[in-house]
């Protein structure tokens, strides 16, 4: 039996999200930014004043990616790295 694929339901799910993204990544390029830095402001959002090394754990990502995210947000001055208080080896990171 052969199966019509607009009436599969995963296939429809992916072509949204493949939609939504398409659409994100439109917009946000206004500002300059892509979707993996947009990543970056929204987890910041609600954990501001993360370790890095924590950023990256808790968006599975390698701290090394991050950084690279963290250099062009700094830069742009999006975020601001600060040295962490109770470990001088780790920064701490803000929006600004």
């Amino acid at each position: 039996m052969k199966t019509d694929i607009r009436n599969n339901f995963g296939f429809v799910i992916h072509d949204v999200a493949r939609l939504l993204r398409w659409d994100f990544d439109r917009k946000s390029q206004e500002l300059g930014l892509t979707r993996a830095q947009w990543s970056v402001l929204a987890r910041l959002h609600h954990s501001e004043g993360m370790q890095q090394k924590n950023l990256a754990r808790s968006m599975d990502i390698t701290p090394i990616t991050l950084a690279r995210h963290l250099d062009k947000l700094e830069k742009d001055n999006w975020v601001k790295r600060r040295d962490d208080p109770d470990d001088r080896r780790a920064k701490n990171i803000f929006l600004t």
